[in-house]
């Protein structure tokens, strides 16, 4: 769900970039962003995938069941394109049409993504799950009992 409708209730043409980004993510990872969890990195989906690239080893992100049979340069436009879709002001999202595109090679990406909108962490401390979500330079924590 795109920050402006979840925040505000405002559905933009941008919004569809925001959900295609997401469900791009899940593809090549091959997890639902729901069900994400990685103990090395404690964090949502989004921000799994910001760190990995900002690392430069956004090919961990990769499901492992696709082995070798992935072209390096593609996946690297994929995620590059899609936290381009995440940016948090629908204004800075490219369009639709821009990012396919950039998907069938015929643009060329020179912007830089950007910390994405909804990037939080997660900790597990006996049975409670803490998240410590960031919108941008706003903090907040919310913490949400397991069992």
């Amino acid at each position: 769900m795109s920050p402006e409708y979840a925040m505000e209730g405002i559905c933009s043409t941008k919004s569809d970039v925001y959900s295609f980004e997401v469900f791009l993510l899940e593809i090549i990872c091959g997890r639902k962003n729901s069900n994400f969890y990685d103990l090395d990195r404690p964090l949502n989906l989004i921000g799994h995938a910001w760190e990995l690239w900002n690392d430069g080893e956004y090919l961990r992100l990769l499901d492992t069941s696709l082995s070798d049979t992935f072209v390096p340069e593609e996946v690297q436009r994929c995620i590059h394109v899609g936290l381009l879709c995440i940016e948090h002001y629908a204004n800075d999202r490219p369009t639709m049409s821009d990012v396919i595109s950039v998907l069938t090679n015929k643009y060329e990406l020179t912007t830089m993504p950007r910390r994405p909108a909804f990037y939080f962490t997660r900790e597990i401390l006996e049975g409670e799950t803490t998240l410590k979500v960031s919108d941008c330079d706003t903090y907040s924590t919310t913490t949400i009992s397991t069992s």
